[in-house]
This record gives C-alpha cells, structure tokens and sequence, in this order.
C-alpha cells in the first residue's frame, strides 16, 4: 500500500515513495517504457488536478493521509541511480619532461627584459598552474622553482610569493586540456 493517484491523461497510475536522500536520475521511458520517475523538484499533478491536453480528472486511488508513502525498494532506487563515473588514473608528466618544463619557467624569469620579471614570474606562474590544473605537475614542485626563480632575479619575498600565489591559482582554475 502507498499513496497512489489515477491520472487525468492516459489514466495510468502515479506511485509516491519516500526520497531518503539517494541519488537518483531519469526520464520519460527509463528504466523502461511507460514509466516515467519524478525526483528532486520535478513538479508530479495531483488531485484535483486536470491534464493539460485532455482535461482529465487526477483522482486518488490511495489518498496520502490514509497510508505513508513507503521508502523507494532499493531494485529501484538500483534502476534509477547514476551511471559510475569511471576512475581514470591521474597522468602525470615524465621526469625529463617535467624537469624540462620547470627549467624554461625558471630561464624565462631570469632572463626576462628589464622591468618585465614579475610579469614574466606571473605569466610563468600562469602556464604551469595549468599544468597542475590537470594533474600533471605538483603544486609544490612549482611554487618552490618560481620561488628560486624569483630569489635569482631579486624579485622582493612578498611580492614574489603574491604574484606565484595569484598565477597558479588562476592556472588552476584553467587547467590545461589534455596535458
């Protein structure tokens, strides 16, 4: 037993269960033909209700204040939850490639034009965020080679730490497609 209504369209059958906080997804025809889930905020007509199309009285067949809707059966909830979402191995970049990558950061500080080494350390900062951002390069690993970067080109402490901090974190937020 559970609450029930007859539809105003088709005069097929509304069942109402208890939502406990499962994930749940699906549409008209899933898990399969005729049925049609209602979850979350999805709005479900009830009586006294019309159908849009044909008019159609909602009436109830079991009215909810006679009986608690039940909880949903767990096949179902099974039906009707999620597909996995596959694990995938975070890549990460070769040594040789990795320590090449950190090497032009750090050259490209330290060799930039007169007046341009913080932006250089920012756009720099920048670029290998994005690398972090997609898993294949440490965090860690790059603030402390801008931070020597930085040290070498008498870029001041603060400053440096602010402008590295600011660059791989709109890095991150950007992560490079694909590596």
């Amino acid at each position: 037993p559970r609450p029930m209504t007859r539809t105003g369209g088709s005069g097929g059958a509304v069942l109402f269960f208890a939502h406990r906080g499962e994930a749940l997804r699906g549409h008209a025809g899933h898990p399969a033909p005729g049925l049609d889930p209602h979850r979350g905020p999805q709005a479900v007509t009830i009586p006294p209700g019309t159908h849009p199309a044909t008019g159609g009285a909602y009436t109830w067949r079991v009215p909810p204040w006679v009986v608690p809707p039940p909880p949903i059966p767990p096949w179902l909830a099974a039906l009707l939850a999620p597909p996995a979402v596959p694990s995938r191995p975070v890549p990460r970049m070769d040594g040789e490639r990795m320590r090449g990558t950190l090497m032009r950061a750090l050259h490209a500080v330290c060799d930039a034009p007169r007046g341009m080494a913080n932006t250089t350390l920012n756009a720099r900062a920048y670029a290998l965020g994005r690398w972090c951002g997609a898993g294949l390069l440490d965090p860690a690993t790059a603030r402390d080679t801008l931070l020597h970067a930085a040290r070498l080109r008498n870029i001041p402490p603060a400053e440096a730490r602010a402008t590295i901090r600011s660059g791989l974190g709109a890095g991150l937020r950007n992560p490079r497609p694909g590596g």
